[in-house]
């Protein structure tokens, strides 16, 4: 995951492994998720979201309608 500020200047960035995960998808997820505790460990106020998955997309705006393996970390 990478952080930057509003100038887009990098501020921070981390590499994890996920070795038990069940897809990509699921990967993903707590790729973005981590990045999100990431960032408020740094007092980041406001955040957007980057990534390439749109399935992780489409599920992210569905919310609470959507049953999919990762709605409970969405």
């Amino acid at each position: 995951m990478v952080l930057r500020d509003h100038a887009d200047t990098f501020r921070r960035g981390r590499a994890q492994w996920y070795q038990h995960r069940l897809n990509a998808l699921s990967m993903e997820v707590d790729a973005c998720r981590n990045g999100l505790a990431l960032a408020g460990e740094m007092n980041f106020r406001r955040v957007q979201v980057e990534t390439d998955s749109q399935e992780l997309v489409k599920l992210w705006e569905m919310g609470a309608l959507q049953r999919s393996c990762i709605s409970p970390i969405i």
